[in-house]
């Protein structure tokens, strides 16, 4: 490979840039969708209730996948799990244009969540053993790039949109998927050689009870939280606290936790640090409405202007 025949300054630039190049999917995806979700309402003709999924199972299943795919992707090596999760990206920008239903854009839509959410915890993994000097500065840019990336989303969103209609903003991803994939394979390092477990022992690692219950807790409470704009839904909100206080009564308990309760009571501060961050990515979400609201009254001047 590239990547052993280079020097340490060399090494270090190539393998930031490529783990960037890979992480800006999750939150260009994220956020991108957001300005489409309009016409996407309209082709298939749903509610806003029901197209609202598209954005709300991306998060659920990235809360889920990231710390899922971090555990595998040590057992089977990080550099697989980066480029695997490349190529789930890569079958959604393929197909996802052709989802013949609702139903099928939204499995593909849950294909690249998985898959970019494989790429993150890999891409930390190899900054964390690969990067020895300034690992704090090399961290801050990925997290820079993030967060820029995610700003941007609804406004290459918004041209994507008007130049291609909504299935431009899932194949604009293909090149540079493409660009990604060439930098991963030849300029990050190889995996370690490690000792090949089987996957029922790889499985067994994982806290799947924790998990169930982690993913029934979310998606009976969005149930509950996205029925407020219709009809009240009692029963999901009330399900899906049950399923919150058997998910903490869990992960108190077991010791392989998916979320480790125990340690954010041991540690307050860092508590406090995480819930401010909920409540700004909550906060984040709720401006993607900012973006369907611009939309729809664009598209209501439009009616209104050809109608006269």
């Amino acid at each position: 490979m590239i990547y052993k025949e280079m020097n340490p300054i060399n090494k270090s630039f190539w393998l930031l840039f490529t783990v960037a190049s890979g992480n800006i999917f999750n939150p260009l995806n994220s956020s991108m969708i957001s300005v489409a979700l309009p016409r996407i309402q309209s082709d298939f003709q749903l509610s806003y209730t029901t197209v609202s999924w598209l954005i709300s199972s991306y998060y659920l299943s990235s809360a889920i996948a990231q710390p899922i795919m971090g555990k595998i992707g040590d057992q089977i090596g990080t550099k697989k799990m980066f480029l695997g999760g490349l190529l789930l990206v890569a079958v959604s920008a393929v197909a996802a244009p052709w989802a013949p239903t609702f139903l099928a854009l939204l499995l593909l839509r849950l294909f690249q969540s998985v898959g970019s959410s494989s790429i993150f915890p890999s891409g930390v993994s190899i900054i964390h053993r690969n990067v020895q000097k300034n690992q704090a500065s090399a961290m801050a840019i990925i997290a820079v790039c993030n967060s820029a990336t995610a700003a941007l989303g609804p406004t290459i969103g918004g041209f994507l949109v008007a130049w291609g209609d909504w299935p431009a903003i899932f194949t604009i991803n293909f090149p540079l998927l493409l660009l990604s994939f060439l930098l991963g394979w030849f300029f990050l390092p190889p995996d370690p050689k490690q000792i090949k477990q089987p996957l029922r022992e790889i499985l067994g690692k994982l806290d799947i009870p924790g998990i169930i219950l982690f993913a029934l807790t979310a998606v009976f409470s969005l149930w509950f939280l996205l029925s407020l704009e219709s009809q009240l839904h009692l029963v999901s909100g009330l399900a899906g606290l049950i399923f919150l206080v058997g998910f903490i009564w869990w992960e108190m308990r077991t010791e392989s936790a998916f979320i480790d309760i125990r340690f954010f009571c041991r540690h307050r501060e860092l508590a406090i640090v995480y819930g401010q961050f909920m409540v700004l990515n909550i906060f984040f979400m709720r401006c993607f409405l900012v973006c369907q609201l611009i939309s729809k009254v664009q598209c209501t001047w439009t009616r209104v202007i050809a109608d006269c």
